[in-house]
């Protein structure tokens, strides 16, 4: 049973399997890729990450079992997605590059903001630094850690949850403003096939923060 009696239309390992299908289906090269493609991307691969890494932090320093709940559902929901998107990526780099696939993975690297748990590699974190509108989410999400690393004890379930409805909005909208861009088939499926799930995990967000306000 959902946190606060929330229900996804279709639960997100559903989601990731129906994806990877997908993806298993297309052109291994990914031909045909623009920049708009691998921004939109390299968006999820940083927005999965992050909220992974701040739900790490959150299990560790959470209060109260609703920050809990919420915590361990984004690292079982992000976490297959962040492998499939991160592979994603290579793809598209590697047909951008007209390489065969080999000398570059995308897993086993380092982590964003300092955090143990699945990780990108450092070609992957090379692209979402070279990326402007990747590289913003990452520094916002660097931010937002040393934030909920330093909060007192007894604030930090109300600033964890404040920061997932700042982040989930964020996402959203950066999500909304690249899909009319992305050509890539691949890419859009994927984009439209997560957009529900960000949206679930900010009605989630908000109505937890409602809660914890109303206490």
């Amino acid at each position: 049973m959902s946190y606060l009696g929330f229900k996804p239309t279709r639960p997100v390992a559903a989601l990731c399997t129906a994806a990877m299908l997908s993806l298993g289906a297309c052109s291994p090269a990914m031909m045909g890729t623009t920049s708009a493609d691998m921004t939109a991307n390299l968006t999820s691969v940083a927005a999965h990450q992050a909220e992974i890494e701040e739900a790490q932090l959150a299990l560790s320093r959470a209060q109260g079992d609703g920050a809990r709940q919420y915590a361990q559902r984004m690292i079982s929901e992000h976490s297959p997605l962040l492998q499939r998107d991160a592979q994603m990526a290579m793809q598209m780099h590697h047909a951008a590059m007209g390489m065969s696939g080999s000398g570059m993975s995308a897993s086993a690297g380092a982590s964003m903001g300092g955090s143990d748990g699945p990780m990108v590699s450092a070609d992957v974190r090379a692209m979402l630094m070279a990326n402007p509108t990747t590289a913003r989410l990452v520094q916002d999400h660097m931010q937002a850690m040393q934030r909920l690393q330093s909060a007192p004890a007894a604030g930090f379930d109300r600033m964890y949850m404040q920061r997932q409805v700042q982040a989930h909005q964020m996402v959203l909208s950066q999500m909304d403003a690249l899909m009319p861009a992305v050509a890539n088939p691949e890419v859009r499926a994927v984009m439209a096939q997560e957009r529900p799930a960000v949206a679930a995990h900010l009605q989630m967000a908000q109505q937890m923060t409602a809660s914890m306000a109303s206490m």
